[in-house]
């Protein structure tokens, strides 16, 4: 069992480095690949009212309160 904490981080994880770290810590390559997928090209967009903003695509951070494993 592994288990890492970035508390407080969640909107500032960079998926690449964690999944290196992840795969030096000797998790499944397979693993890390779908936690890279999850944590890459998210899009999001905010609504005020009947007014949506643009959509953006996230490269970086994690949804608020994700647990990966």
């Amino acid at each position: 069992m592994l288990f890492i904490d970035y508390s407080s981080a969640f909107n500032t994880i960079v998926p690449s480095k964690l999944v290196i770290k992840l795969r030096d810590l000797g998790l499944n390559s397979a693993l890390c690949d779908w936690i890279l997928n999850f944590l890459t090209g998210r899009s999001q967009a905010v609504r005020v009212g009947n007014i949506t903003s643009s959509t953006l695509i996230l490269n970086t951070g994690a949804p608020q309160g994700c647990v990966l494993l």
